[in-house]
C-alpha cells in the first residue's frame, strides 16, 4: 500500500474512532449521578471548573506533545486517562475523589483535543486534498452526533437500572477505541525533526514558534475567540439541562431521548455545513451564528420553551464547529497545528473556568431559570460586540 492510501485510510479509521470516542454512555448523566452521591449544584460547578482549570494549564503542553511525539501516541494515551477518570468517578466516595477524577478527565480530553483534528487535516494534506477538510469534518460531526445520540438513548435506559453498569460499559467502549487507534499512521508532512533535542528544548521551541504564528494575526485571534465564546453556551446548556430536566420531573430515559434528538438535529448541522457555507459565504455566517446563539439562549430561560431551544442548539453548534474549524485550520502550519488547536481549546477552558461554577452558584442560590437568564444576557452582549467588530473590520477594508 502506498503512503497516500495509508493516509486516506487514516480518514476512514478516524470515522470509526470518532464513533467510539463519542459513544459516551455517561455524557448525559454524570451530573445526575454525582448529584445522587450528594454533590450540590455548586460542587458540580466546581468540579467542572477543576476540569477546565486543568485543561487550561495542560492544553498547550499536550498539544506540543502531540506535535513532537505523534498524534497517534497522544490519542491513545488520552483514552487511558479517561478510563482512570471513569473508574475513579464510579468508585470514588468523596468530593476529593471526584476532584482527582476530573483532573484525569481533563488531561485525557487535552491529549485528544488538538491531536485528532491535526491528524485529519494533515492526513488530507499528505495527498494534497486539504480542501476537502470541511466536508470530511462535516461527516465527522455527523458520526459524532449519531454516536452520541445512540449512547444517550442506551445510556438513559441503563442509568434507570444501574449506574455501575453504565460506567463499566463505558470502560469497554474506551478499550475498543484504544484498539482501533493502534491502526492510525502518523503523518510526516512538515514535521520538525526534534529527535536530537532535549524534551524541555522541544517544548520551548514549540511554544515560541506557535506564539509567533498567533502574534499579529488578528483574523486567527478573532476566530479562536469567537468559536470558544459561542462554545461555552453549548457546553453549559448541555450539562445543566440534565438537572433542569430532573428538577421538572423528567426521567433518565426521557432525558436520553431528548438529548439524542438534539444530537440527531446536530448531525444535520454537520451534514449541511459544507453546502450551507458555500451558499451563505463566510461573512454572513460570522454575522449570523452569534445572533442565533443569543436567540436560543433566551429560549432556555423558561422550561416550557427550553426543550425546543435545546433541540435547535445542536444544529447551530455543529454548523459552527465544522465551519470555524475549517477557517482556523487554513491559517495554521502543520508542524504546529496540534499545539495551536490546543491553544484554541485552552481559550475555551479559560472562559469555562468562570462561567460554569458561576452558573452553578446562581442555580443553587436562586434557580436555573435565573442562571439561564444571566447566560442569555451575556450571549446578547457578545453578539453585539461581534457585530461591532465585523462592522469596524468592513470599514477598514473599505478605506484600504
Amino acid at each position: 500500500m502506498d503512503l497516500g492510501n495509508f493516509y486516506k485510510r487514516n480518514i476512514r479509521i478516524n470515522y470509526g474512532f470518532t464513533f467510539l470516542q463519542s459513544f459516551n454512555l455517561t455524557h448525559g448523566f454524570w451530573m445526575i449521578y454525582l448529584a445522587s452521591k450528594g454533590m450540590s449544584l455548586l460542587q458540580l460547578g466546581i468540579l467542572e471548573g477543576i476540569f477546565h482549570i486543568t485543561s487550561f494549564l495542560m492544553e498547550t503542553p499536550t498539544g506540543a506533545i502531540a506535535d513532537i511525539f505523534g498524534r497517534k501516541t497522544s490519542r491513545i494515551l488520552g483514552r487511558f486517562f479517561i478510563i482512570a477518570y471513569i473508574l475513579l468517578t464510579l468508585y470514588g466516595e468523596t468530593f476529593f475523589h471526584f476532584q482527582i477524577s476530573f483532573v484525569f478527565c481533563a488531561i485525557g480530553w487535552n491529549l485528544e483535543s488538538g491531536a485528532g483534528e491535526a491528524m485529519v487535516y494533515d492526513s488530507l494534506k499528505e495527498f494534497g486534498d486539504e480542501s476537502r477538510f470541511m466536508k470530511v469534518q462535516g461527516i465527522n460531526e455527523v458520526v459524532y452526533q449519531v454516536a452520541l445520540g445512540l449512547a444517550l438513548l442506551i445510556g438513559g435506559w441503563i442509568a434507570l437500572h444501574s449506574y455501575e453498569d453504565l460506567y463499566l460499559g463505558q470502560v469497554i467502549v474506551l478499550i475498543a477505541s484504544i484498539l482501533l487507534a493502534t491502526l492510525f499512521r502518523e503523518t510526516k508532512i512538515d514535521k520538525c525533526d526534534r529527535s536530537k533535542m532535549k524534551f524541555r528544548s522541544s517544548i520551548r521551541d514549540q511554544y515560541v514558534g506557535s506564539f509567533q504564528v498567533v502574534r499579529g494575526n488578528r483574523r486567527l485571534i478573532y476566530l479562536i475567540l469567537c468559536i470558544n465564546a459561542l462554545g461555552i453556551f453549548t457546553t453549559t446548556t448541555f450539562f445543566y439541562m440534565q438537572i433542569y430536566c430532573k428538577d421538572n420531573g423528567v426521567k433518565e430515559n426521557a432525558i436520553g431521548l431528548l438529548f439524542a434528538a438534539s444530537g440527531g438535529i446536530g448531525a444535520l448541522g454537520g451534514l449541511f455545513a459544507y453546502r450551507l457555507e458555500r451558499f451563505v459565504k463566510e461573512r454572513r455566517l460570522l454575522y449570523a451564528l452569534p445572533v442565533l446563539f443569543m436567540i436560543v439562549m433566551w429560549g432556555m430561560v423558561r422550561f416550557d420553551t427550553a426543550v425546543g431551544a435545546f433541540l435547535v442548539i445542536g444544529f447551530i453548534d455543529s454548523l459552527m464547529f465544522v465551519v470555524y474549524s475549517d477557517y482556523i485550520n487554513r491559517l495554521l502550519p502543520s508542524e504546529r497545528r496540534a499545539t495551536l488547536l490546543s491553544f484554541s481549546n485552552m481559550v475555551f477552558s479559560f472562559f469555562m473556568i468562570f462561567l460554569f461554577p458561576a452558573f452553578g452558584w446562581i442555580g443553587e442560590h436562586f434557580d436555573l431559570e435565573a442562571a439561564f437568564t444571566v447566560t442569555a444576557v451575556i450571549a446578547t452582549v457578545l453578539a453585539a460586540v461581534n457585530l461591532f467588530i465585523l462592522k469596524r473590520s468592513e470599514r477598514r477594508e473599505e478605506v484600504k
